[in-house]
This record gives C-alpha cells, structure tokens and sequence, in this order.
C-alpha cells in the first residue's frame, strides 16, 4: 500500500513538472518574456499612446496581444483589429520589430499580421481622424452605446 502511495506521488509529480515544461517551451512565453498592461507607448509622429494588454517578446520580435471579453462572432471586429494595429505602429515604432499581433476573443483568437498594406491602413486611418473624417454610420442602433454620439449630433 506504501509502494502504491509513493508511485501515486511520483506520477503527481512527473505531471507537474511536464505542465512546468508545457508553459515554458510552448507558444506561452517565459515570464521574463512578457511585459503586461503597464507599458505605455507613445508615438513622435503620431498624437498616438497606448497600452497593449500584454507583449510577447521573442528574440528581438514583439507582438501585442489584445483580450476582448465578448465573443467573436467568428471575425475580428474592424476597431479591434485597428487597435492592435496601433500598436504594432507604436511598437515599431518605439521598442523594435513586429509581425503582428493577436486579439484574443472569449471564443477564438486571430493573428493580425503587420506589413505594409495593413501600415497603409493603420496610417490613413490615423489620417483621417486627424482631419476630421466623420462618417456617420447608417446603422443608427450603434448610437446608443457610442462613445462619440456627443460630437456627432445625433
């Protein structure tokens, strides 16, 4: 009964130590790796700031990761998808080289890559709200949790 215990002990083990190695060798990164919500970027060519909710490091990459609470409905929402943007834009430009970024949604999770179309986009969007580009939606059911409603009019 003894020998039954210790086995049972020593298996408990094994698992911990290969759930240790599964978060340290996996897609996880090591806690040293990691930089959480209190990183602030701020950008010299753009009136652009922001705190990604964490970043990844891996050798002298960085990737934004960005976790949303509702689901995806099976694509990456527009404005989520231009946020992490931003920081990829923010982080390049302030802290080294990125592929890309992930949003993180409650039922699946999108790899945004960064290159010069979505640069394009990001910059030209920041562009546009520069100068003033309203664009009201025709959705009206959107106004009333809008943030902006009050600049609008409507």
């Amino acid at each position: 009964m003894a020998q039954m215990t210790m086995f049972a002990l020593f298996l408990f083990a094994v698992g911990i130590l290969i759930l240790i190695y599964w978060f340290a060798a996996a897609d996880h990164m090591q806690s040293s790796d990691m930089f959480g919500s209190g990183m602030l970027f701020r950008s010299a060519r753009y009136p652009l700031s922001g705190k990604p909710d964490v970043v990844l490091k891996r050798r002298r990459t960085f990737m934004p990761v960005e976790y949303k609470s509702c689901n995806s409905g099976g694509i990456a929402r527009d404005w989520d998808v231009a946020q992490l943007l931003s920081y990829c834009l923010l982080i390049e430009e302030c802290a080294g080289r990125t592929k890309g970024g992930k949003l993180v949604y409650r039922d699946m999770e999108f790899f945004i890559p960064w290159n010069g179309r979505s640069r394009r986009y990001i910059e030209n969007t920041i562009m546009e709200m520069l100068n003033g580009y309203d664009r009201m939606t025709d959705d009206t059911w959107k106004c009333g949790t809008c943030e902006f409603r009050q600049f609008c009019g409507r």
